[in-house]
């Protein structure tokens, strides 16, 4: 085949591909609708999308003689070794044919594997190619050898004058005829897998998956067991198939299956596993007083187990095995930790746990328990508050005893009590409570036993606000429309201004109680489940209107708001005196104007006063002497409080306030300390300060201080003070801290606190006191320009030879001359330095005369430092 042929091929079989795809959709209607033996209705179903000019196609309903049937042909037969058959339905033409399909026959009726006897398909496209595929098989009514034909015919669904469903194409190759003998296929049996099966909570078993090839019946399995060999059945097709097989001994298992004309064989191995198991609790030589015990125990890998109680099995276990044999098919692992009550007789039991494992392997556990004589008990299973909190109900129950039960609780008036009756079934009773807290409630029975029960009862909690209307609401008119919710009270009112206003009945409400309705209001919107309204009666001013609960335990809440009843304005004004006036007598008159005023008085320093004298602008009060805060005070329609007033002094001419003998309306100083003497002006010194420096005057060291000068807390100024005593004053003291009885110049300073020539070192410490500014210097001041530390003349800055000793002769350069005749150092000769030193005459040298000026100066320092000590 060359590669355009194959391209070509491979277009068609995946148009085919497609083309099957839809098909298959429409599988129930072409394998079940359409058959031969069915009709159709040709009016419902004609497609004029088929309807196509080029090929004068009536969509398949060719009831005409003019119809497309010679565009159908089948072709390209073929059958495989196995009887697999497949057959191409041709178009021819250049468009498409609706509802084609190939009839098919046998001629044998033993031959089987086709879906109908007419195989449709919705539409097959221009020059396109429809693949049907069957697979063929035989009953036992074929024997081997059998000649048998096949024939296949196109056919197109309502085609030909008379509406018949095949038959109608006409081309030359619309029909195929295949003629084969049958040959019968050897047949097969395939174990795929064969494993131990340990999710079987019954008992181990082996998991086989199979299937038969050209045969379908059934496969006889025989396996080792421990009787010698078992047998099992089960049915083989091509399908993939399983079956169990239950062995009964270990080891390796050979496991046959045979079919007619095949046995085929498996091995598996089965292992023991391991048996274990315990008792977790009780431990051994547990004690109770409880007439059963729980036993928790662990088993592991047993076929039969179960839980004895002094050698009699009271309960079996379920089986569960972990994988033994390690398959990792079967990964899981089912260890058994469970438990069981085991009821007990008084004294010593045995409880015992025996497995019994693979091949028969056993195991035992076991632990002493020992039952005490049981004893009457009343358990309180539970003790809740009821949905209305005023009750508690009760569940409870007896051990060893039925009977009546006497109750006994705390409440309000001390101590309640009750009764009802009691058995080891649970039962309920309800108790009536009146307190809140902790309440103690204790059941007794047989006049002995006794249990007790806390319980803890809350009040519900008080709920309620004022709706409306909002805080600082204001009025014109006298009444305020009052809405608002309360609910978990047990009395309530509608206070004005902290006076009862309206009576509220007792309310609560449980939210959680289905049966409970909320109310609606006016607007047909819902409200809170208690809700009220009223119109309040208000006053002028601001009022305060509260909602005011009380709880079931005593529990306060108030929700309050002010409101405001408009008031007109309102005024007072003192028109006369003015404020800070002083008048001589005791006697004020006083004049005043009111505005929308309710009431009014008068009061002098907060005290209230009645006129002496009163019309109706004027009153004349007795204030009495001394300065007072004179006022008028007015309430406008509210009671809110207003006031003007004014500070006046009223003055006693003969008084002497301070007793100093000058009177009061004479004294400068009117408050004079007591046994002081004053001047003309009732005036001490400790009241005067002449000269304005800011210290009276018996306190003032220097009392002519210029204006304007600063000093300090005895009254005097910088320049009239001497703080150093040094005689000179300290606004021209330049050494204001001069050590007592120093010798100081103009300027203040001793010569300790100078250093004339700049050097660090102070004058009177300084033997060298010019020295030049800029020189360094010893501890005495002195720079090398003015040592000659050798004495030998020469001022150590040009000294060339420093360490000359005392009496040498040396030249300018402070050296000793050489004798050697040779220049050295001064570059003289011998005979020269020998009429030079002729020369001199007999005079001291520059040495002996630097040594003695050194000297001198020596002890002038000495002398000066001798006279400032």
């Amino acid at each position: 085949m060359n590669k355009s042929a194959a391209l070509f091929i491979s277009v068609i079989l995946l148009t085919q591909v497609a083309s099957y795809s839809f098909n298959e959709v429409q599988s129930d209607l072409d394998r079940n609708e359409f058959t031969a033996d069915e009709s159709w209705e040709v009016s419902g179903r004609n497609n004029s999308s088929g309807n196509n000019t080029g090929g004068n196609n009536t969509g398949g309903n060719n009831t005409n003689s003019n119809n497309d049937s010679h565009c159908l042909t089948v072709g390209n037969f073929s059958m495989s070794s196995t009887y697999s058959v497949t057959l191409d339905l041709v178009n021819v033409c250049s468009f498409d044919l609706n509802y084609p399909g190939v009839n098919i026959s046998a001629d044998h009726s033993g031959v089987s594997g086709f879906s109908n006897q007419t195989n449709w398909v919705y539409l097959i496209g221009s020059n396109a190619t429809y693949n049907f595929s069957w697979q063929l098989t035989f009953d036992s009514s074929v024997q081997n050898g059998t000649n048998i034909t096949l024939d296949f015919e196109a056919a197109i669904l309502n085609c030909g004058t008379n509406g018949t469903s095949h038959d109608c194409p006409t081309s030359n190759n619309s029909t195929l005829s295949y003629q084969f003998q049958y040959v019968k296929p050897p047949t097969s049996l395939v174990i795929y897998s064969a494993l131990m099966d340990f999710n079987n909570s019954a008992s181990d078993r082996i998991s086989l998956r199979y299937n038969s090839q050209n045969y379908s019946g059934t496969v006889t399995w025989e396996y080792d067991s421990s009787n010698g060999t078992s047998t099992s059945y089960s049915y083989a097709s091509s399908s993939l198939r399983t079956t169990y097989i239950y062995p009964t001994t270990f080891g390796l298992i050979e496991i046959c299956g045979s079919i007619p004309g095949d046995t085929t064989c498996v091995n598996v191995t089965r292992n023991i596993r391991p048996l274990s198991g315990s008792i977790n609790t009780p431990v051994n030589n547990f004690t109770t007083n409880l007439s059963s015990v729980y036993v928790s125990y662990y088993a592991e890998n047993y076929s039969n187990g179960a839980i004895e109680l002094n050698n009699q099995i009271v309960d079996y276990l379920p089986t569960y095995n972990s994988n033994g044999n390690n398959n990792t098919n079967n990964s899981s692992s089912n260890n058994l930790t469970n438990g069981t009550y085991v009821n007990l007789p008084t004294g010593w039991s045995t409880i015992c746990l025996t497995l019994t494992g693979d091949n028969n392997t056993t195991l035992s556990d076991c632990v002493q328990v020992y039952r005490i004589a049981p004893t009457i008990r009343l358990i309180i299973d539970s003790a809740v508050l009821y949905s209305n909190n005023n009750y508690v109900m009760l569940r409870y129950h007896s051990e060893n005893y039925s009977g009546y039960v006497d109750w006994t609780y705390d409440s309000s008036n001390g101590t309640s009590a009750s009764s009802s009756y009691t058995s080891s079934s649970v039962r309920t009773t309800y108790l009536s409570l009146s307190t809140f807290g902790t309440i103690q409630i204790c059941g007794s029975i047989d006049n002995s036993t006794s249990e007790c029960v806390s319980v803890n009862r809350t009040a519900r909690t008080v709920e309620g606000h004022l709706i409306s209307p909002s805080n600082n609401s204001q009025y014109y008119s006298s009444y305020a429309f009052i809405e608002f919710t309360a609910n978990n009270y047990s009395t309530g009112y509608i206070t004005l201004n902290s006076q009862n206003y309206n009576y509220l009945y007792s309310g609560f409400y449980d939210y959680n109680n289905t049966n409970s309705t909320w109310g609606t209001g006016n607007n047909g919107t819902s409200t809170p489940p208690i809700y009220g309204n009223l119109s309040v009666q208000i006053p002028y001013g601001f009022s305060s209107i509260c909602l005011e609960l009380t709880g079931e335990d005593g529990t306060q809440l108030s929700d309050c708001i002010t409101v405001e009843r408009y008031v007109p304005p309102h005024s007072v004004s003192i028109t006369y005196p003015a404020a800070g006036v002083s008048f001589t007598g005791q006697y004020l008159s006083l004049s005043y104007t009111l505005e929308n005023s309710s009431s009014h008085h008068f009061t002098v320093d907060g005290t209230s006063i009645s006129p002496t004298e009163n019309n109706s602008s004027m009153v004349q009060l007795n204030v009495g002497f001394g300065t007072s805060v004179i006022c008028v005070v007015s309430y406008d329609f509210a009671s809110i409080e207003d006031s003007d007033c004014v500070t006046v002094t009223m003055i006693d001419p003969n008084a002497d306030t301070d007793s100093d003998g000058v009177i009061d309306t004479s004294d400068l100083c009117p408050n004079t300390p007591i046994n002081e003497s004053v001047n003309y002006d009732g005036c001490s010194t400790s009241q005067l300060d002449t000269d304005i420096d800011g210290v009276t005057d018996n306190l003032d060291l220097c009392p002519n201080t210029l204006i304007s000068s600063s000093v300090d807390t005895n009254g005097c100024a910088a320049y009239q003070r001497d703080t150093d005593g040094d005689g000179i004053m300290d606004n021209l003291d330049a050494c204001p801290s001069t050590p007592a009885n120093s010798v100081v110049d103009v300027y203040g300073c001793a010569n300790t606190q100078t250093d004339s020539d700049n050097d660090g070192i102070a004058d009177s410490l300084d033997l060298c006191p010019n020295t030049l500014v800029g020189s360094q210097v010893d501890a005495n001041g002195c720079a090398p320009s003015q040592l000659d530390s050798d004495s030998d003349g020469i001022v150590d800055s040009f000294d060339q030879c420093p360490g000359t000793a005392v009496g040498t002769v040396v030249d300018q350069t402070g050296c000793a001359p050489s004798n050697t005749g040779n220049n050295s150092g001064s570059g003289n000769s011998s005979s020269e330095d020998s009429s030079s030193e002729e020369d001199s005459g007999g005079l001291p040298s520059i040495g002996v005369i630097g040594t003695l000026g050194a000297i001198a100066v020596s002890f002038v320092a000495v002398i000066r430092r001798e006279q400032e000590e």
